[in-house]
């Protein structure tokens, strides 16, 4: 599938040629690295707002967000406003992965890049071009250390100032202008790339075995405004999209993202590629997009932990059992943190876990407070001692008339010694 497929000139049909031989060996390579292609994706867990929760695999998704599920027993329709989430996501280091600017992660490997547009050829979306000012930058190498991969991409997302850069393997990083990414022999049946990097006025050729992640020009991108409903759809090859709208031709899938990208699918391909579904908007809000009212932390010794909004304490992405996750908090023994309540919300409900960094240490106590106006404060919940390795603890918790809400992590039986709590998908739901 290709987006953006007029072809201006002879030239550019003959680079398009070119670039697809070139990168076909690479891709095929890949292709037989990845997981097997599967006839059927196998019943993932859907979770309804309302509490239910059933196995089921995705048969479609209109333009209206409604989505078919089958399950063992019938197929089921459910608007995505009633769904709190169907899948898992867990991500990648097999391909390079796209950063875009509204801070989704597409997985897909460079063909070229000249100019404002970047060219690359993903497993599901083929052929896709993107204009520079709607990406951030890419991993060319993504590290095997799921850790080391979380920095290289919080190292990309969170980027500023006014200049390309290059991220070598080696540590350096090189700034100035990103010139040209191109084949290194476009005639060749396989081959690496090559990339013109001016660096105080003199250009330098840069294998691609030499990089390790390139960063666009943060004052360049184009900042995606946040919409009032997103889609987070995760695929198996560790893409993770935040998707506006969804548009139907007969078998292809069009996904609209946050940042005005646009990719093709093929129903089939949709059915068996896609792992997860969590969508954002009216009727459930996650606290980690919220402003806290205060956050503390009291040192057990003398180290000082931050609050973790959609990472862990250490600043990574949440990860439990395997498995990434894009929304929660990540706090420390023992802090608190607050946050307003405005009587929208009837309940607030996560999943309870240590984060896979703590390994099968730690041992925590998760408390939730909530307060009236006069800053009464009630105990609603408390877990029992959690430890690491151990599986998630869902709770839902009525929220009634308070204003507000008080998370707690405090100590248990061994210290502070890696106590990495996870309020994995903590949300307010209407």
């Amino acid at each position: 599938m290709v987006i953006d497929t007029m072809r201006g000139t002879a030239e550019k049909r003959r680079l398009d040629a070119a670039d697809a031989t070139c990168r076909a060996t690479v891709l095929a390579l890949a292709f037989l690295a990845a997981p097997p292609a599967m006839s059927q994706q196998p019943p993932l867990s859907a979770l309804l707002q309302e509490g239910e929760s059933f196995a089921a695999r995705v048969e479609h998704i209109d333009a209206e967000w409604t989505i078919q599920f089958e399950t063992d027993a019938a197929r089921r329709v459910v608007p995505a406003k009633d769904l709190v989430r169907w899948g898992e996501y867990a991500d990648s280091f097999r391909l390079m992965q796209v950063v875009l600017a509204d801070g989704s992660l597409l997985v897909a490997q460079i063909a070229r890049l000249a100019g404002e547009t970047l060219v690359v050829d993903g497993e599901s979306c083929g052929r896709l071009e993107i204009p520079l000012a709607r990406a951030r930058g890419v991993i060319v190498d993504p590290p095997p250390s799921a850790v080391a991969r979380d920095r290289l991409w919080e190292q990309l997302s969170a980027a500023q100032g006014i200049e390309d850069q290059l991220i070598l393997k080696n540590g350096d990083v090189l700034r100035g202008v990103l010139k040209t990414v191109q084949p290194r022999d476009p005639s060749a049946l396989s081959g690496s790339l090559v990339t013109t990097f001016a660096v105080e006025g003199r250009d330098v050729a840069v294998p691609e075995s030499r990089i390790l992640a390139m960063i666009f020009n943060p004052a360049l991108v184009d900042p995606a405004a946040k919409p009032a409903f997103c889609m987070l759809a995760g695929f198996r090859d560790g893409s993770l999209l935040n998707v506006t709208q969804v548009a139907v031709d007969g078998s292809l899938v069009r996904l609209t993202l946050a940042g005005a990208v646009t990719l093709e699918l093929d129903s089939p391909s949709l059915r068996t590629d896609l792992t997860l579904l969590q969508p954002t908007g009216d009727r459930i809000t996650y606290v980690s997009d919220l402003p806290p009212l205060s956050y503390k932390h009291i040192p057990y010794l003398e180290t000082s932990w931050p609050l973790g909004r959609d990472r862990s304490v250490t600043g990574q992405r949440l990860r439990h059992g395997g498995q990434t996750y894009p929304k929660g908090l990540g706090m420390h023994s023992a802090s608190r943190v607050a946050f307003h309540l405005d009587g929208r919300w009837r309940r607030f409900e996560a999943e309870l876990a240590l984060d896979d960094t703590a390994g099968r240490q730690g041992s925590v106590v998760f408390r939730v407070f909530l307060g009236d106006g006069a800053d009464q404060w009630q105990r609603a919940y408390e877990s029992p001692i959690m430890r690491g390795g151990e599986r998630t603890v869902p709770i839902s918790i009525e929220i009634g008339t308070a204003r507000a809400i008080a998370l707690i992590v405090d100590f248990a039986d061994g210290g502070d010694v890696l106590d990495r709590a996870a309020w994995l998908n903590a949300r307010l739901v209407k």
